[in-house]
């Protein structure tokens, strides 16, 4: 992929963090399914995306996800 905006950042991102719910989790339930949870994920995903442009790491907490589950993830600035 040549080009990345921003808008496909987040999606890509919101698609990385599905799977590190569902492996943490044990959930079957994918946040795409949920729009509420969608929304509230890609909200935190476009605080982490401008933190991580200034800083090298950037602790992502997302309280009740879905059904009282939270997601919690330490991403550096290098796996993006």
């Amino acid at each position: 992929m040549r080009f990345t905006g921003s808008k496909h950042m987040d999606h890509l991102l919101a698609e990385f963090y599905d799977g590190v719910f569902k492996n943490t989790r044990q959930q079957d339930t994918s946040i795409f399914s949920l729009s509420k949870s969608y929304i509230k994920l890609i909200d935190n995903i476009e605080k982490q995306r401008t933190v991580l442009s200034a800083n090298i790491d950037h602790h992502l907490n997302v309280e009740s996800l879905i059904e009282d589950d939270d997601l919690v993830y330490h991403m550096k600035r290098e796996e993006l």
